[in-house]
């Protein structure tokens, strides 16, 4: 029944589960483009593979596609404005963000809190999305700062417990847990912000942006 699932439960549904947030960049005929993905994740070690899922009525991705690479760069949770600018579409986002070439010729956005540059590995039909799998040929990152985080229609940031958490051994299976040292901060509208109305669903695939 499938075919029976409503779009609006859908989306509330997975807008349960957080991703981060990210720029996937290229430059097709030597201008920057991007577009502001959500479902990025780590495929394969061997051979290090990496892949996103964007729409397949994309106006910027074919044209990123076109060059046979892209980079992905993961946003700080200090750049929420860097990502509603590509949401937004007011004026150009390129005049405000500073970016260098990566190897592959794609921007690769230093302020960020990672880049990642790949080749087109391979492309793949996913309903009315297409996976797309890149090949890592170039990694570089910054140590400090958390990521953006993407929860419900807002943005967040990420903040781990006080202490540890393992899985008990198995001669302390019935031991007594330790207790926090400090009391986690909880996803809030106080410590969150809205994306832009344009945003749809959960992976964020809807905003994009070119010259």
């Amino acid at each position: 029944m499938a075919d029976q699932i409503d779009g609006d439960l859908y989306r509330k549904v997975l807008g349960r589960y957080p991703t981060g947030v990210t720029l996937v960049t290229g430059c097709p005929d030597g201008e920057p483009a991007a577009i502001v993905i959500g479902s990025f994740v780590s495929v394969s070690m061997d051979p290090p593979l990496v892949g996103f899922l964007v729409g397949e009525d994309s106006s910027t991705w074919p044209r990123i596609e076109s060059t046979g690479s892209f980079c992905v760069n993961v946003l700080s949770d200090q750049q929420d404005g860097l990502s509603n600018a590509f949401f937004r579409r007011d004026g150009d986002p390129w005049e405000e963000t500073g970016w260098e070439p990566a190897p592959s010729g794609s921007p690769l956005i230093p302020s960020c809190l990672a880049s990642i540059d790949c080749s087109i590995h391979e492309v793949v039909d996913a309903g009315d999305h297409v996976f797309v799998m890149g090949r890592i040929e170039h990694l570089s990152h910054v140590d400090e700062g958390s990521p953006l985080v993407f929860l419900g229609g807002r943005y967040g940031s990420f903040t781990e417990f006080g202490c540890c958490r393992s899985t008990p051994s198995a001669t302390s299976r019935h031991a007594s847990p330790r207790p926090r040292t400090s009391t986690p901060r909880r996803w809030s509208s106080a410590t969150s912000r809205s994306v832009p109305s344009r945003a749809c669903g959960p992976t964020l695939s809807s905003g994009e942006t070119t010259t």
